[in-house]
């Protein structure tokens, strides 16, 4: 279920420590099933937050927060039954952080997950475009991989803007 829950609603980041100037592995997700969510806060013994007030349109979400070694060893035990992008990202997030889920410094996610990403996007593009009647041109496929990647760094880094230290704020990486 937990793995389930990281694929579909979960995302791989990280989190920045101005107190203690380092980065921390972050995993987490959030919903509106708040059943779903009790079953994995008892399963990973953490608490639900608030994550998203509602609105006329929506529902009130909760947030599930997996932090430092935890998430690390979180990653590490869910891996084998994660899938596709996923598993990517989880496995190039065990290769950069150390067992303590923790680094010196500000790191942003895109460090190490941008080739995960680039990758994915050609992949996925080219899979689809094999599918079409009719193709788009290997130009236009790069050019729509280029715009999806530049999205996922953006999304990356967008606690930067405003200088939030809620444990999300990323600076710019030298990768993009």
């Amino acid at each position: 279920m937990v793995s389930q829950w990281l694929m579909d609603e979960g995302s791989v980041s990280v989190c920045y420590s101005r107190q203690y100037d380092s980065t921390q592995l972050l995993v987490c997700g959030s919903m509106n099933d708040y059943e779903v969510l009790s079953r994995i806060s008892e399963v990973l013994r953490v608490a639900i937050s608030s994550s998203k007030s509602p609105s006329l349109t929506t529902l009130p979400m909760g947030a599930i927060r997996v932090q430092s070694a935890r998430a690390y060893a979180l990653l590490e035990v869910l891996l084998p039954n994660l899938v596709g992008l996923k598993a990517k990202e989880a496995t190039a997030a065990l290769a950069f952080f150390p067992p303590s889920g923790k680094m010196a410094g500000r790191h942003t996610t895109d460090e190490f997950l941008f080739h995960v990403w680039k990758t994915y996007a050609l992949k996925t593009l080219l899979e689809w475009n094999s599918r079409r009647r009719v193709k788009i041109s290997q130009e236009e496929i790069e050019s729509r991989g280029t715009s999806w990647l530049e999205s996922r760094i953006a999304r990356s880094r967008r606690f930067l803007v405003g200088g939030s230290e809620r444990c999300l704020s990323q600076p710019p990486s030298s990768n993009a």
